[in-house]
């Protein structure tokens, strides 16, 4: 567990770098964990739910909302009950957040195209529940039929993306470089992982709990797993030399890491099971938008319901809301 990198310095107060709350941190085993989605965050999340000794049921069932699987459920940080808020921690606390300071500081990478055509196949063409705002644009993919429909509507998007300054979706924390995910300008790591050394990441954190007295080792669970596989035609005609330049800041940063000739060489072979497959999870995914939407509309009826019985007992006399009693 070396710093391979001077990446950064440690900040004084972790709290500042703690946007949508994606820093997760254990004192008591001095580990920290800095979220970047898509980049194998819902099975690390989950790892480090079980060693706060978290309720895992509890986040399973979670909220009515638009997360697709009970597994996504772990996204939700307020079924958290005993992992700390970073701002909550005490500042002397947040200010040994560092490995100089004995502590595991860590994160996990990913090749930009790569994960830019993850967060594309999940978001916009599997429909994501919570991107139901976007199915009726004209300019969104279509059900996948093809494989021409799956390269077709990625060029698409990736030419939207690039050639609309503050595209929506680089607003989104799937979409962010993570460069800036990371605060690299502010957060000193042990390491960054890539996602082909999750193996190596976990050796290195039940090394590091064990030296803190942890019992027995943690083990990483596999999900989000996509019907349809990145291939050489999804970044033909100018679509990886796009992806390069919106991502220019991580190449710069890590390019050395990421050796895409054996992507390029690769030909579709998206069978029909993974097309129904993905035509299923649209289905799903679909259902359970509906389902969420009108869970938030039943929350905000039941929410303005409770103001007004609120404010109709204060502006009732007598003890409990009730009206004085007349005789007549």
């Amino acid at each position: 567990m070396t710093d391979e990198r001077a990446l950064g310095a440690a900040v004084p107060d972790l709290a500042a770098v703690n946007a949508k709350r994606r820093v997760f941190v254990l004192p008591e085993y001095q580990v920290a964990y800095v979220s970047v989605p898509k980049n194998a965050c819902t099975s690390v999340k989950w790892v480090m739910a079980d060693l706060a000794g978290e309720d895992l049921d509890r986040i399973r069932r979670g909220r009515i909302g638009f997360n697709p699987t009970r597994a996504a459920q772990v996204h939700d940080r307020t079924t958290w009950q005993r992992m700390r808020d970073v701002g909550d921690l005490d500042p002397a606390v947040r200010a040994r957040i560092a490995p100089e300071e004995g502590w595991f500081v860590f994160g996990v990478l990913r090749d930009p195209r790569l994960r830019l055509f993850s967060a594309w196949q999940d978001k916009y063409l599997l429909r994501s529940p919570g991107y139901w705002e976007h199915w009726d644009d004209p300019a969104q993919p279509p059900v996948p039929r093809t494989a021409e429909d799956i390269v077709d509507s990625f060029a698409r998007f990736v030419a939207d993306v690039t050639s609309t300054p503050g595209h929506e979706a680089l607003d989104d924390g799937h979409f962010l470089s993570q460069v800036h995910a990371l605060n690299l300008d502010k957060v000193r790591y042990s390491r960054l992982y890539d996602m082909s050394e999750l193996g190596g990441m976990m050796t290195d954190l039940n090394l590091h709990l064990a030296a803190h007295g942890h019992p027995g080792e943690v083990t990483l669970g596999r999900t989000n797993k996509s019907p349809f596989e990145p291939a050489g035609e999804l970044f033909a005609g100018g679509v990886r030399e796009a992806i390069e330049g919106l991502y220019a800041d991580d190449f710069a940063a890590f390019g050395d890491r990421w050796d895409f000739s054996g992507i390029e060489a690769r030909r579709a072979a998206w069978t029909p099971d993974a097309f129904a497959h993905a035509q299923s999870i649209i289905v799903m995914n679909e259902r359970i938008s509906d389902l969420a939407r009108a869970a938030r509309r039943l929350r905000r009826q039941n929410e303005k319901q409770k103001a007004r019985i609120a404010s109709l007992r204060k502006q009732s006399p007598g003890r409990g809301g009730r009206g004085r009693r007349t005789k007549g």
